[in-house]
């Protein structure tokens, strides 16, 4: 079993930053601003203490399963793993969980999608979903401007400026 925070360990930051600009529809011209960004983020997660909330005999999990919109590259839901073998990972019949930041990087993902998509794909997915929370790229930049003038954004930890941001998405999305 692999968790998700080591799938940090294996990933090229060029890799999971081309997956994020395909699903955040990022403009092509400005990725290196995307890399640079996420180098740091990945920096930083690699420093973050483990929350000790990996279950141990729970069967739920991470999965990637391919996406109409963007063929080459996956959606990640976490549900329970007996699911996906049952309904061979079609989407229709599995239960697609929420999840939250102190959870992401302590749950297990199911190797066949690290074989499918590999490390890059499947982590840029899950980074994509707990710093974009499933926006564009056009709909969270004022969001993101907005918190970076709150903020000392070069001192500021990328882990917390990306909680923070992640609330501020969620209470924009309520406010709708």
């Amino acid at each position: 079993m692999i968790y998700a925070g080591e799938l940090l360990n294996k990933c090229t930051v060029e890799g999971v930053a081309k997956t994020i600009a395909i699903l955040s529809k990022y403009p092509e011209q400005d990725i290196e601003k995307l890399i640079h960004r996420y180098k740091q983020l990945i920096a930083d997660i690699k420093k973050y203490e483990p929350t000790d909330c990996r279950l141990v005999g729970v069967d739920f999990g991470f999965i990637a399963v391919s996406h109409n919109e963007f063929p080459d590259v996956p959606h990640i839901v976490l549900t329970y793993m007996d699911q996906v073998e049952k309904n061979n990972y079609d989407l229709n019949g599995i239960t697609d969980f929420s999840w939250y930041w102190g959870q992401t990087f302590d749950i297990p993902v199911h190797e066949k999608s690290i074989e499918k998509y590999g490390v890059d794909a499947v982590l840029g997915g899950i980074l994509y979903h707990i710093t974009y929370y499933d926006m564009l790229e056009e709909e969270i930049k004022p969001i993101r401007e907005k918190l970076e003038k709150k903020t000392d954004f070069s001192a500021t930890n990328q882990i917390n400026f990306y909680r923070n941001l992640n609330h501020e998405i969620c209470v924009y999305q309520k406010s709708l």
